[in-house]
């Protein structure tokens, strides 16, 4: 017998276009919900810039509960940003003995990054690296990653408690698994209790990312208001604020 399909295709896209609207509304409510969280680490402080391209304020508002309620010490972000400065207030602001690794690969972006943490007096715990796009033996189809060498000479012996992926950029078909590497290069630095974030996993190759660095980690990845893909390990306790 054949099965005949229950909704006519004027019907499927107008709900994909109903879910799309609607999820994007979402987004942007729990974006103005956690900003208003994150005030103390904005406000009466100089302004930073935020970009597109950087955590939506839902995402670092999940990261900086977790460093404080899971007692992150050792953090490595790849790409530089509001969250590099926002995570380096925290530290000060509440004392705490954590390190923060900055990977960025556009020197102009990393020395603006790096003058505002000298103007806050934020560097003592922030380490930016300037590390060029190169050929990359654990990329997919060739695609330019970090120059290892380069992040050898910093983190050779480091073991981490979070890692946080926002970059290289991966926005279009041919840099769509541009971000994979992270994992590959970082699994034999992991400490147990391990938080692992993967920023815009809405798109195709950050979904499919996340399901390469699984079958790595024999691990399962959560996705968090659409955008964000998270890992905890079972020590760690849920810091979502809603």
């Amino acid at each position: 017998m054949n099965s005949k399909p229950c909704l006519s295709e004027d019907q499927l896209n107008y709900l994909t276009d109903w879910f799309t609207q609607n999820w994007s509304l979402s987004s942007k409510i729990n974006n103005v919900y956690s900003l208003g969280l994150l005030q103390n680490l904005l406000v009466d402080f100089p302004f930073v810039p935020y970009t597109k391209f950087g955590l939506n304020p839902t995402g670092l508002l999940f990261i900086i509960n977790d460093i404080l309620i899971n007692n992150r010490k050792y953090i490595i972000e790849f790409g530089a940003g509001v969250s590099t400065i926002v995570i380096a207030r925290l530290i000060k602001k509440n004392s705490l003995n954590t390190r923060l690794i900055s990977v960025e690969h556009d020197e102009g972006w990393l020395e603006m990054i790096a003058n505002t943490l000298q103007k806050e007096k934020l560097s003592q715990n922030v380490k930016p690296i300037y590390a060029p796009l190169s050929e990359c033996d654990l990329s997919i189809n060739g695609m330019k990653w970090y120059n290892t060498k380069t992040l050898d000479n910093y983190i050779a012996d480091q073991k981490f408690d979070a890692i946080i992926v926002d970059g290289p950029p991966s926005y279009s078909k041919e840099i769509m698994f541009s971000r994979y590497p992270a994992i590959p290069y970082l699994k034999d630095k992991l400490n147990t209790n391990i938080a692992i974030y993967l920023d815009d996993v809405e798109r195709e190759g950050e979904r499919e990312i996340l399901k390469k660095w699984s079958e790595i980690l024999k691990i399962n990845f959560e996705i968090y208001d659409y955008t964000f893909g998270i890992y905890l390990s079972e020590k760690s306790y849920w810091p979502h604020a809603f």
